[in-house]
């Protein structure tokens, strides 16, 4: 069983964890992301930048990535502490992590973004994790690029997104999926 991160998740996740990192990896924004100043206006395939510290490639730059959650702007002011779920109902979804057109302020592990659901472009994708204890190779396709599922716990591999355009037979194995991201 697959799902979309709650927004939570995702921030733990982007944290390394709940380490105070401004950018998912750290604090050097040009070592773990692609955007507006280094990215030359594209994707780029996964693994190229630093990893955080659970492995995890492109949760900062690259391209956006959608939660779960609906958004509500004021939702953290009145919500649960441990594991907040979101709101039941909204317009928008979340989207977090920036991509490669945005510039650095955008890409902070705490910016939170949204947008309505059917929304498609070239610099949103989603990041999936697994509920279940099964070995698969998965791969999610958006309108511009293939989603390699991550994660393989505690020995990471190569993950996040591989650009679509950058032609699938030229970009590296899929990681395989064990157990919970988080």
């Amino acid at each position: 069983m697959f799902r979309l991160p709650t927004e939570a998740e995702w921030e733990y996740a982007a944290r390394s964890g709940g380490r105070s990192e401004k950018y998912s990896g750290g604090n050097n924004i040009d070592s773990v992301a692609w955007y507006s100043s280094n990215s030359n206006s594209k994707t780029h395939p996964v693994g190229q930048k630093k990893a955080n510290g659970l492995g995890l490639y492109d949760m900062t730059g690259n391209v956006w990535e959608w939660c779960s959650d609906w958004y509500d702007s004021s939702y953290y002011r009145n919500s649960p502490k441990n594991n907040p779920k979101g709101p039941n109902s909204g317009d928008n979804r979340v989207k977090r992590g920036g991509s490669w057109n945005n510039k650095p302020q955008n890409l902070r592990a705490s910016n939170r973004n949204n947008n309505t659901p059917s929304n498609r472009n070239n610099n949103l994708g989603f990041r999936l994790l697994s509920t279940g204890g099964l070995w698969q190779n998965i791969r999610y396709f958006t309108d511009t690029g293939a989603v390699f599922i991550p994660v393989q716990m505690p020995a990471p591999a190569r993950q996040g997104v591989v650009p679509f355009n950058e032609g699938l037979s030229n970009n590296p194995q899929p990681p395989y999926l064990q157990g919970h991201v988080y």
